[in-house]
């Protein structure tokens, strides 16, 4: 089967699944990944946007987390308030209780072509908040807008959309990358959701640690017990299998 025929099939069973559903499992898998030891020992995290509304484990909670541990006097001034981007008919898992762990820094996706993307600085919940939504309808900042960079550790704007990525030239790294995935199969191997982002931003990220004396950062990616295909996922030389795929049974 190839990739395109699995996409379309996982896609259109998912379509079943409810918003009650997918925010249960969504609150066990942030229970889940905030205990796993490579998030507690994480620094510089890169995690995805859950798209409102959609068949995806959602990260809202994580990234409130995240925002928790930055140190900044602004990352969680709006802990009590229901974020916009969730359903408004389901609410959203609730923020969980603060454990000890290291400073954190939280990097979200931002496209800088139409096959590569780089990660940039997300400083508070009212930034999150703020962001414009992309033509997928999730979250992103605009290229033009100045964001940290999570390899250059540096303030840049992109008014190039053919930039390629960060340079690694000012010593910034990533320990911790938390992708989505669309299905995936009982050896751990991923299918993303067609744009192969994640599989290039791991080559690069590689790269730069490498050159700043650090190992290869761990990789979660965060599934639905529905995502779950019997049989091999279809892949290609250049697939990178995530280290854990995090499901709401602990498996």
């Amino acid at each position: 089967m190839s990739k395109q025929t699995l996409r379309s099939q996982v896609r259109t069973s998912l379509k079943a699944l409810t918003q009650q559903d997918i925010q249960a499992q969504s609150a066990r898998i942030t229970e889940l990944l905030l205990a796993h030891p490579a998030y507690k020992q994480a620094s510089r995290i890169s995690i995805y946007i859950s798209k409102p509304n959609a068949a995806e484990v959602s990260t809202l909670a994580i990234i409130h987390d995240i925002l928790s541990k930055s140190g900044s006097s602004d990352s969680s001034s709006s802990s009590s308030t229901v974020n916009p981007l969730e359903s408004t008919t389901t609410p959203p898992p609730a923020p969980p209780p603060p454990t000890t762990t290291t400073t954190k820094s939280c990097f979200i996706p931002r496209c800088v072509s139409k096959t590569r993307m780089e990660m940039v600085r997300l400083t508070s919940l009212e930034d999150l908040q703020s962001l414009p939504l992309n033509k997928m309808g999730i979250p992103e900042p605009l290229l033009s807008e100045p964001r940290e960079n999570i390899f250059d550790n540096a303030v840049v704007a992109r008014q190039d959309s053919a930039y390629g990525g960060g340079g690694g030239g000012g010593g910034g790294y990533c320990d911790l990358i938390v992708m989505p995935l669309l299905a995936f199969d009982a050896d751990g191997w991923r299918l993303g959701h067609g744009g192969g982002y994640y599989d290039r931003f791991l080559v690069e990220c590689n790269s730069v640690n490498a050159r700043n004396g650090r190992g290869p950062p761990v990789t979660i990616a965060l599934a639905l017990k529905q995502q779950f295909v019997v049989g091999s996922v279809p892949r290609d030389e250049y697939d990178q299998k995530p280290d854990y795929i995090l499901l709401d049974d602990g498996r």
